[in-house]
């Protein structure tokens, strides 16, 4: 998980809810934080955490503005972000997630809506479309450039789409 701020106990609780296992804290502004536990877990220093890229995943769990810096490291530590949809939440069957976004409890996604990379939608939101023929898009999508993976990892899931 990364971040150690509010929001990250609360990301963790919907993760463990969407059935991931939520296996410590990342933290890149203020190391004296990875000295001891942050609700129950460790936290790790972000430059300390790339060997874990082969076995992990990552969540953003904050809600600041330096949040776009904090996804940019970890993804060039060779991390995959988890997409993580509550298990009360409805996304539409025409509908696609994109890659480490987060779709929170009771959460209604309506037809033919992309949402971005890495966008929260937090407790309660609805997101349909206006017109038929138009598929509204949240979040910007990033180009993903070389140096954000290394060559040898295998390439991560650029979005969710209902199995």
């Amino acid at each position: 998980m990364l971040g150690t701020s509010l929001l990250a106990p609360e990301i963790a609780d919907l993760a463990t809810d969407a059935g991931f296992e939520v296996a410590g804290f990342v933290e890149n502004r203020e190391r004296s934080k990875c000295e001891s536990d942050f609700h129950g877990l460790p936290v790790h220093w972000i430059d300390d955490c790339a060997a874990l890229s082969s076995t992990h995943v990552v969540i953003c769990g904050l809600g600041t503005t330096t949040r776009s810096k904090f996804i940019e490291q970890a993804a060039a530590s060779g991390f995959c972000f988890a997409t993580v949809i509550h298990p009360t939440a409805h996304v539409s069957r025409t509908s696609t997630i994109g890659e480490g976004s987060i779709v929170g409890v009771h959460v209604a996604v309506g037809s033919n809506t992309q949402i971005g990379r890495h966008v929260f939608l937090n407790r309660g939101c609805t997101r349909r479309t206006r017109h038929a023929n138009r598929r509204p898009r949240l979040g910007a999508a990033r180009k993903r450039t070389s140096r954000a993976r290394a060559s040898s990892a295998a390439p991560c899931t650029s979005r969710w789409e209902r199995p």
